[in-house]
């Protein structure tokens, strides 16, 4: 049987010549008459352990072989991208694969010279020798190859594409310039000075020309500064003069920086970049104190005592205060731990239970009085007695005609909304009805006045836990506790309860796999006034009331 072959001629090896239409009926069939499908003998063909089938396995990876397996791997690829659902399987799948591979790709966390932990009580200043530390970033790459490989490549592609629009605008200005009577030769942006450091984020950050006159290499630097460079093992203090050399430093510190700080998230043992840049920042602050751009360490935590003394103050001042509406407290719960990775018999990790807290103090509205004689027993006494006697205005509770009819209008714009996220499609360049909701009378935006209160401990939630708290927002208010008892009103409210609700909403959710339906403005409407009606009309409100009628008798 004659197969024909590639016609692009770039496929070489086993495996990458076209098989012919009736070959591939001939096999389906016969795989059919076996009572499997493509996926089943394949699966099956991958996962047999008979000596005959492994060895034929074994050339699905490798060096021969794995051309092929690519161009299998590249179609299967191209099959799922097809589909809105087959890309976000493929995504969510390599996705998967790429966790597993970053798992395992992780620096020892020993210490150094042999891992990537540095003891306060034990550091050297060997440990931040230009050599040992250009050391372990050449370790670090080669211990996180795939995570340092993938954001390096993710900058590199950035700036491929930049530099093609670069290339393909300059070309277009300087065809425009020219007039467009001859064709430009167009030279690649590469070769143009790209600054990288400017503050310009625009993609028009391309400057002609070369480097200052001082950089590596160049006829201001002398030689003593070449060969001291050069001693340093890569590590670079000016740029060069080949700019695409530059985006690669730039890129690799980049990925070989983010590669550190998610080994130290992960594992908080792996800090010599931490440790490092902990001290450059010390030395910095030193640096600046000395020239007068900054104070010293000991100022700068005296001036924040200061003013934390201050705002202790202020909220005595504030819970001192005799005013008719009490300042509002609100607390609630924080836990933290102190995790030991390599825990002993004597030190493992510890969980702290904490309060958090601020004082919040509310701007009363204009028109309300404020006077403490409006808030005595007598005045409340006296307002029930006149509403005995004094006939109801309906006026005043029932709402307006306006009211109504933006109350109505505001249902029925929530309706629209879920309509067309879930069951309507509107058609193209139509507009949805009930889109807009009516105009509101904005509240006033104002920054509310808010004082924090100090950390405090809480063992749990017991009685001896809460009075524990209280007894500490106590001391902080400086009021006696026969005052603070007085004025004190505990209402409960679980910052969690939101959370519940949350969920329960989104397990109410309409499945959104399901297609939406096209409609016009008229149809969704009359839909949206059928739903208002049947949920929210008159006779909705009589059937409630008559259902409410019969339960309760």
């Amino acid at each position: 049987m004659s197969q024909s072959q590639d016609p692009s001629g770039d496929c070489v090896g086993p495996g990458s010549s076209q098989v012919s239409f009736k070959a591939i009926q001939r096999i389906l069939l016969c795989i059919s008459s076996n009572h499997l499908n493509i996926k089943s003998f394949i699966k099956a063909f991958l996962s047999s352990q008979k000596p005959e089938l492994v060895k034929a396995q074994h050339v699905w990876g490798s060096s021969a072989g794995l051309p092929s397996t690519e161009r299998i791997l590249c179609k299967i690829r191209d099959v799922l991208l097809k589909t809105k659902v087959g890309r976000k399987f493929w995504e969510e799948w390599v996705l998967s694969q790429a966790v597993l591979l970053v798992k395992k790709q992780h620096p020892p966390c020993g210490k150094v010279p042999k891992g990537f932990y540095i003891d306060a009580s034990e550091v050297t200043p060997s440990d931040f020798d230009h050599g040992i530390v250009y050391e372990r970033d050449m370790t670090l790459e080669k211990l996180m190859p795939f995570l340092f490989n993938l954001i390096q490549s993710t900058f590199t592609h950035s700036e491929v594409e930049r530099v093609r629009e670069a290339t393909v605008r300059k070309a277009r200005l300087e065809q425009k310039q020219a007039g467009g009577k001859t064709p430009l030769e167009t030279r690649s942006a590469i070769d143009e000075n790209i600054d990288i450091n400017s503050d310009d984020e625009s993609e028009e950050n391309i400057q002609p020309g070369s480097l200052p006159v001082a950089s590596l290499g160049g006829p201001g630097g002398s030689k003593e500064d070449e060969e001291y460079i050069d001693r340093l093992n890569g590590y670079v203090y000016r740029k060069s003069k080949d700019h695409q050399e530059n985006r690669k430093t730039r890129h690799r510190s980049v990925a070989r920086t983010i590669c550190s700080m998610i080994s130290n998230v992960c594992n908080r043992r792996v800090n010599t970049l931490q440790v490092e840049n902990g001290l450059t920042m010390l030395a910095l602050n030193g640096y600046l104190n000395y020239i007068g751009l900054s104070v010293n360490r000991r100022t700068a935590i005296n001036a924040l005592e200061h003013l934390g003394q201050e705002l202790k103050k202020k909220i005595v001042d504030v819970m001192g205060k005799d005013t008719s509406l009490a300042p509002f407290i609100t607390l609630d719960n924080i836990d933290f731990q102190q995790h030991i990775h390599t825990s002993t018999v004597e030190r493992e990790s510890t969980m702290w239970h904490g309060s958090w807290g601020y004082i919040h103090q509310p701007t009363i509205p204009e028109g309300i009085s404020i006077k403490a004689e409006d808030f005595t027993s007598e005045k409340l006494k006296a307002i029930l007695d006149e509403s005995q006697t004094k006939p109801i205005d309906l006026a005043k509770i029932l709402p307006t005609p306006t009211e109504i009819s933006d109350w109505e209008l505001t249902l029925k714009s929530q309706i629209s909304v879920a309509l067309v996220k879930y069951v309507a499609k509107p058609i193209e360049g139509k507009q949805v009805p009930y889109q807009h909701l009516p105009a509101v009378r904005p509240l006033p935006a104002k920054k509310p006045d808010i004082m924090m209160l100090k950390m405090m401990s809480a063992l749990d939630n017991s009685t001896s836990g809460v009075g524990e708290l209280y007894n500490s927002v106590l001391n902080q208010t400086g009021l006696s506790r026969e005052k603070y008892a007085s004025r004190a009103q505990v209402w409960e409210g679980d910052l969690g309860t939101a959370r519940i609700v949350a969920s329960v909403v989104d397990e109410r959710d309409p499945c959104s796999r399901k297609e939406r339906v096209n409609m016009t403005p008229e149809k969704m409407k009359l839909v949206i006034d059928q739903t208002y009606n049947e949920y929210f009309g008159p006779e909705a409100i009589q059937n409630a009331k008559n259902t409410a009628d019969q339960k309760h008798l």
